[in-house]
């Protein structure tokens, strides 16, 4: 692999890695066509959306193990 330097720091690394490991400046790969990775669904919503989703699943797990556990105890009764 040919060795670049860093526009930032100067330092010779390779063409092929992602960013600089003495900077960390992000180093751009050229760009090919049909290369383009499209985000996912996940990916594209943002952390507040993906966060109340989080919460309201956790929260109907929940409930729904309380509950169950309230049925068994008044079963038994």
């Amino acid at each position: 692999m040919p060795l670049v330097q860093c526009p930032d720091c100067q330092a010779q690394i390779s063409d092929a890695a992602p960013t600089c490991p003495k900077c960390g400046r992000p180093m751009v790969a050229p760009k090919s066509v049909g290369s383009a990775m499209q985000p996912t669904a996940l990916q594209s919503q943002p952390d507040v959306v993906r966060s109340i989703g989080t919460f309201f699943i956790g929260g109907g797990c929940l409930l729904f193990i309380v509950l169950a556990v309230i049925g068994t105890v008044m079963k038994n009764c």
